[in-house]
């Protein structure tokens, strides 16, 4: 409860301090003034986002910043308590990491471009990561229908945040391997157990989604590809796998000049294959070569995991942030690792 009570304030302080800006003036995008002026309903409905209406029911369709972005920061704060709770991060300084990296990523000041539908956002986050907790943390099946229910209910208000869930079961799995008393028989169950429970909660937002399109009469839209995907050929695969490794490519090496950007990812990198490798040392995984194997197949597959919507469709783009928040919560590997090579408790 302390822990959670600390990181809790850690988040709203940092995620006020960056955006604070934002949040006590009136900046309306063109979005922004076509969301409050028209029927919005159909719009976000015919994304996949049947949800978002329901907030607006609540709160009207009104653009208030410095509400939405108080219930946007609490928000936020609730769900890095549950990446500390679901990960046991101890130590102050990594408790203020992953608020920091949960609360002043570059995707949430994009978010708030949208702030008159930021609020929905957030709670699909929070939601996406809780259902990662319940599947991890709750024992048998109850654990995995009540993750799956969690991230149905997200994939409800925005369903982009489905790679943050993803990327923090990889992570998961990352730790369980360098576990030296996991075995690899526990392993795959907990990665069936993963699986499972993105299965049961996508294939029920699928369900009712094309059942809410249906009864409402509302046109599937073609933005950003969506609706027309060409189906799983090889060769869409393969160019869509492609586009998965170019895409993380361009967020973390855009820049081919020596600057703080390119150093802080040169450094978030190299702290992870240094705490992996210090890991792997200490505990003798590299005896396991199964294990070893499996770690550097999740490695691989990270940029996959971040951009898995580029399957969806050969026109998706991911030109939104919105939609890359994935991404941003690659910087939460290195510190979930250093916490596992932290002498004693919360040193530094």
């Amino acid at each position: 409860m302390i822990r959670a009570k600390r990181v809790f304030l850690y988040t709203v302080i940092i995620g006020l301090a960056t955006h604070m800006y934002r949040f006590t003036n009136w900046m309306l995008c063109a979005d922004s003034t076509n969301y409050l002026n028209t029927i919005s309903k159909s719009w976000v409905t015919s994304v996949g986002r049947y949800l978002l209406p329901v907030v607006e029911t609540i709160r009207g369709n009104h653009e208030l910043p410095w509400l939405f972005g108080l219930f946007c920061t609490v928000m936020l704060a609730l769900t890095a308590v549950v990446v500390c709770e679901l990960f046991d991060v101890k130590g102050t300084v990594i408790q203020i990491l992953v608020g920091w990296i949960i609360a002043g990523n570059p995707m949430m000041t994009a978010t708030y471009a949208y702030m008159y539908t930021a609020d929905g956002y957030m709670i699909g986050l929070f939601l996406a990561v809780l259902s990662v907790y319940l599947s991890v943390k709750k024992p048998g099946w109850k654990g995995m229908v009540a993750g799956a229910v969690a991230l149905f209910v997200s994939l409800g208000f925005y369903q982009g945040y489905m790679t943050t869930t993803v990327l923090l079961f990889l992570f998961q799995i990352i730790l369980l391997l360098l576990d030296r008393e996991c075995s690899i028989k526990d392993i795959g169950t907990a990665i069936g157990r993963y699986l499972l429970t993105g299965v049961i909660a996508i294939g029920a937002y699928l369900i009712v989604v094309k059942t809410v399109w249906t009864l409402g009469g509302y046109g599937v839209t073609t933005y950003m590809g969506i609706g027309e995907s060409s189906g799983l050929h090889i060769d869409s695969f393969l160019s869509a796998l492609k586009d998965c490794y170019v895409d993380f490519a361009r967020v973390f090496l855009v820049r081919w000049k020596w600057m703080a950007y390119n150093v802080m990812n040169i450094l978030m990198f190299g702290m992870t294959g240094i705490f992996l490798i210090w890991q792997m040392l200490c505990k003798k995984i590299w005896k396991q070569p199964i294990k070893v194997v499996l770690l550097a197949l999740i490695l691989v597959m990270l940029p996959v995991a971040t951009h898995l919507f580029e399957f969806l469709s050969e026109e998706l783009s991911y030109s939104t942030t919105i939609m890359d928040y994935g991404t941003a919560m690659v910087f939460l590997l290195p510190v979930i690792l250093w916490r596992t090579v932290e002498k004693g408790e919360g040193n530094f």
